[in-house]
């Protein structure tokens, strides 16, 4: 199964560290990370095959913020759906 997930982000710590988004969720605009994930589901359980973060065009334009959350500099914007065709070559 590929899914995109994302993770309310509120508050926390090390909010300002993480890469966040903006993403809409539940009818209102809330900060959440987005992930694309590859999972293997048989009839008992499920297990994770792989996953991949979602960055927005506008983080990965701004180089400094990408410094600052340590996301290396040759990472560059990719769709959900090219992420998830990312997963899915690597599988």
């Amino acid at each position: 199964m590929l899914d995109e997930t994302g993770f309310l982000k509120k508050g926390g710590l090390f909010d300002e560290c993480a890469a966040v988004v903006q993403h809409n969720i539940a009818g209102k605009i809330e900060n959440c990370q987005i992930g694309v994930f590859l999972s293997f589901v048989p009839s008992k359980g499920h297990v994770l095959l792989d996953r991949r973060l979602y960055l927005s065009e506008a983080w990965c334009a701004d180089a400094e913020r990408q410094a600052r959350i340590k996301v290396p500099a040759e990472v560059a914007f990719q769709t959900k759906p090219e992420l998830g065709m990312a997963v899915l070559d690597y599988v």
